[in-house]
């Protein structure tokens, strides 16, 4: 007589219980596409199995699995936002179908023993509203990075990657420079980033990029959105008043409609420079840099025909017709030589100092900003300092040789058209007021004013 035999489904060892629980509690945070791809199987089919519902279809194959993942990782994220939204509030007592028999902890005292009285204690103040004394201001957070090809595809960097995308995640503008242009790496490295973004976020990101150029391999500049910021135009900077650049900036004209005042675009410029290498580059350096701080200036078409200035912001007479311009990315130049290069005095600022940016110590990456925008937005920035730099002298793997920087711009609006009237009108009611004032003083001009009314 034969047996059935049975093959049982392989147990979870402790430790993929262990990793799988603190998957869960921490809402897969740092797991994205690729290090959830790399789970132990077991670990990944018992994600699946939590993550799944009786309605949904199986999944067989590790891109499905993990496509479930990340899809419940989402929701997770969601639902974790609304409950900190969400008024704690003690949820009320289950009813109850029959009457609720008190029993005493204590025995009760003798009849003939009258209770004691019982006095409802005085029931708190009600809580005061109070206004917030700060009102609270809407930013934009932009990211440039020299990204080293952007090696989204080599398994050594995959972790590294996952990390630093979930970071890039909460801005909301990325502009990358040194990405290969060939079709093949394009869709392997910067339309995989894209969708690496778009898993670890709520809203939708878009890209564009530059034409391709450059010495050696073709290369491109990225600029990437993340809804609700949208990219209404865009151009390459091939040559600027007969100079051809080495890698041809992208300039992007960004819309971003939670600005409430009168600015509400950003000019993005991507660059790369030449290094400072030898003499000869050097030299092609500085041109370069001059060229693009004073033609952008000067040549309306250079920024997409948009005004640089508040004055020439002013004379279109349009609504919301002022614009900041930036400019970020790998300058090969410290701010002093930026400066030494006469970038001030087309109307730029520079945002860093000549802080550490890049492997070797250097101060490579910076941010220029047009002066006037400051009369709209407060600047802040910052360095992204990597853990472990790419260094292949020292045969040392990384993201990059250089670190991503970071720009935020926080709008604080000028006073609107109506309250500048009504601060007007006020004002001549003052004057109004103390002329009279003065005139009741002298007896002279009251017994005029007598005669007058």
């Amino acid at each position: 007589m034969s047996e059935a035999v049975t093959t049982a489904k392989p147990q979870l060892s402790h430790s993929e219980r262990e990793q799988v629980a603190k998957l869960v509690d921490t809402r897969f945070k740092g797991y994205a596409h690729v290090r959830l791809g790399k789970l132990p199987v077991p670990v990944l089919d018992e994600l699946v199995k939590l993550c799944s519902s009786p309605k949904d279809s199986p999944v067989t194959t590790t891109e499905q699995k993990v496509q479930r993942v990340l899809e419940a990782k989402k929701e997770l994220e969601k639902e974790a936002r609304r409950t900190e939204k969400r008024c704690e509030t003690p949820a009320p007592p289950p009813a109850s179908d029959g009457p609720v028999i008190a029993i005493p902890l204590y025995d009760p005292p003798p009849p003939e023993t009258p209770p004691p009285k019982i006095t409802s204690a005085p029931r708190p103040p009600a809580s005061k509203i109070v206004r917030p004394v700060f009102r609270t201001q809407h930013e934009i957070n932009i990211i440039a990075f020299n990204s080293l090809k952007l090696r989204l595809d080599r398994e050594e960097l995959e972790d590294e990657w996952d990390g630093a995308v979930l970071e890039f995640s909460k801005y909301d503008v990325l502009m990358l420079s040194e990405v290969r242009a060939s079709d093949a790496l394009f869709k392997k490295r910067a339309v995989r980033l894209v969708e690496m973004l778009n898993d670890c976020s709520d809203n939708q990101w878009t890209m564009t990029h530059s034409e391709p150029c450059g010495p050696g391999a073709k290369e491109v500049h990225l600029v990437i959105a993340k809804h609700p910021v949208g990219i209404i135009a865009v151009g390459t900077l091939n040559t600027l008043d007969g100079l051809t650049m080495d890698h041809a900036p992208v300039v992007a004209t960004l819309e971003d409609i939670r600005f409430t005042g009168e600015l509400k675009r950003i000019n993005v410029v991507s660059v790369h420079m030449p290094p400072k290498s030898n003499r000869d580059r050097r030299a092609a350096r500085d041109a370069q840099i001059m060229k693009l701080t004073s033609t952008y200036v000067a040549e309306a078409q250079s920024r997409l025909g948009q005004p640089f200035t508040n004055q020439a912001a002013k004379e279109l007479r349009k609504k919301a017709s002022y614009v900041a311009h930036v400019i970020g990315g790998d300058f090969n130049a410290d701010a002093k030589e930026l400066r030494e290069l006469d970038v001030e005095k087309h109307g730029w600022e520079v945002v860093l100092g000549s802080v550490r940016t890049s492997s070797g110590g250097k101060s490579y990456d910076n941010w220029l900003i047009n002066r006037d925008c400051k009369d709209h937005l407060t600047v802040g920035a910052d360095v992204l300092d990597l853990t472990q730099y790419a260094n292949f002298s020292k045969g040392q793997q990384g993201l990059s040789d250089h670190a991503p920087i970071a720009l935020r711009l926080r709008e604080v609006p000028r006073i609107n058209a109506p309250a500048v009237a009504q601060t007007r009108a006020s004002m001549r009611k003052v004057e109004a007021d103390a002329a009279t004032a003065s005139h009741l003083i002298d007896p002279c001009a009251k017994e005029e004013t007598h005669e007058l009314w």
